[in-house]
């Protein structure tokens, strides 16, 4: 058996070889690898004088700083199980300990002070449990409970370590997800594991991100359509602020084919890549076909990809051990249903849409995203989002909100909208309500919110299904 340490001393001789060079910031404070290499031995002599190791499983919460940093690397070279939710009020973090079986919480303060108190939940898991019998350090983290509660994620830190051994090419790195996210995590470990410099924001508004991407000359943005789109949406030269920009990655939801192409027209000499992953299986290597096709290669070494039945099926070398609160959704053999519907083109695919979010009118099925993409092409819309409503006579009629391009009476402009949604989608597609809104509604993760607006926040216009 591989020692459970190794890829992770493997990761730290990483960091002496480039001491001198600056490996993260935040708040206008930056790390170098040897400013890194120190706080996270400062950390663990704490940690250690406090009986925090192997087998227990501890929660990083309060201030987002550079400090979680380095508690998760301490955290995992004394064996411990790490659950990182910075930011997150105390109601939800005291459940998430709950889930994981925490032993300890780590909140940190201002100036990236720390405390460390007791949780007092058991290990009722049999999957912590024999983390703890291996002595091997884990990673918690948490799917976003948006259709109910929240799953609790296992990983081994050694597995997830081991897709960083290859080198690649150094980024100066925009860390937009967040910490607590695996596409976040990915980021920081991607960035650190190549000697390059991540920066965290504080907040995520356009203006705050192009203030760090112009003040420490970003390389590599990794974000979400919706965020790409609120760039577009500002009227502000993105070629001029985003000149040092080389390589912006998208993904966590779907991009509209609209919006990657007034991308490409912005950013000409900009490369643009999807990116995916699954919080159960890690981020798997992407290739698109070009930087203005939706098309996709993924997979990369240590993961196997088919698609059943327009399903995508991943097995992958650093899928999750499990969940601690829901059943074991992999196969016998270890296939795993991702739930995304795909087009195949050869070795690549083009997402549709998550298997959940299809909605079904009359017994035909409507991609969400295939609308939205429509409805962004059209000149009286700024922005989109699409959703079902139930409906007694088709079971599911479709549901638009949009940001008008244009201040005048919504009902000329909607009508135009109608008219076009028309002659331009299949009768099923047709939204049956086109409701105006100022704004659309995100999450924290900057990702589209597929849900009716509250009716004092919009104007309808409606019809009946054709």
């Amino acid at each position: 058996m591989t020692d459970p340490q190794e890829g992770l001393g493997g990761l730290l001789e990483r960091f002496r070889e480039a001491e001198e060079r600056e490996c993260a910031a935040f708040d206008g404070t930056a790390w170098t690898y040897r400013d890194l290499l120190d706080e996270i031995s400062r950390d663990g002599d704490a940690l250690a004088e406090q009986g925090v190791g192997v087998g227990h499983v501890v929660v990083t919460g309060g201030e987002f700083g550079l400090r979680q940093l380095s508690l998760f690397f301490a955290l995992s070279r004394a064996g411990a199980i790490t659950a990182p939710l910075p930011e997150v009020g105390a109601f939800e973090a005291s459940k998430c300990a709950e889930i994981a079986n925490a032993s300890h919480v780590v909140t940190v303060g201002p100036g990236g002070h720390w405390t460390l108190t007791g949780a007092g939940h058991p290990i009722t898991s049999a999957l912590l449990a024999r983390f703890a019998e291996r002595k091997e350090p884990g990673l918690v983290v948490f799917t976003s409970g948006s259709t109910g509660e929240k799953k609790a994620i296992l990983h081994s830190v050694p597995k997830l370590l081991s897709k960083f051994v290859v080198r690649r090419r150094a980024y100066r790195t925009l860390s937009f997800l967040k910490w607590d996210h695996m596409g976040g995590i990915n980021t920081v470990l991607h960035a650190l594991s190549n000697h390059g410099m991540v920066v965290f924001p504080r907040e995520r508004s356009v203006e705050a991100i192009l203030s760090l991407i112009h003040g420490y000359r970003i390389q590599l943005l990794p974000t979400t359509p919706s965020f790409l789109n609120l760039l577009l949406l500002s009227g502000l030269n993105l070629k001029e602020a985003l000149s040092s920009v080389e390589l912006i990655t998208y993904g966590t939801e779907m991009m509209p084919d609209q919006t990657l192409k007034r991308l490409r027209e912005v950013l000409p000499a900009v490369v643009l890549q999807q990116t995916y992953g699954l919080s159960e299986l890690g981020v798997l290597r992407s290739k698109s076909l070009a930087s203005d096709s939706l098309f996709v290669k993924v997979g990369g070494q240590g993961f196997e990809t088919r698609v059943v039945d327009g399903t995508l099926w991943i097995r992958a070398d650093s899928a999750m051990e499990g969940y601690l609160n829901s059943p074991d959704p992999f196969l016998e053999d270890g296939w795993y249903d991702t739930g995304d519907k795909v087009e195949v083109q050869g070795e690549y695919v083009r997402f549709l849409g998550r298997e959940s979010d299809v909605i079904n009118v009359g017994g035909e099925k409507v991609f969400p995203g295939e609308v939205e993409s429509f409805l962004l092409g059209l000149p009286d819309v700024k922005d989109a989002t699409v959703s079902a409503e139930p409906n007694s006579v088709l079971g599911n009629i479709v549901v638009a909100q949009v940001v008008l391009a244009a201040d005048e009476p919504q009902e000329q402009a909607i009508g135009r909208i109608r008219a076009a949604c028309r002659r331009g989608l299949r009768r099923f597609m047709v939204p049956v309500k086109i409701y105006s809104v100022s704004e659309l509604q995100y999450s924290d993760r900057f990702k589209k919110v597929r849900r009716r607006s509250k009716p004092s926040d919009v104007a309808p216009e409606s019809g009946s299904p054709e």
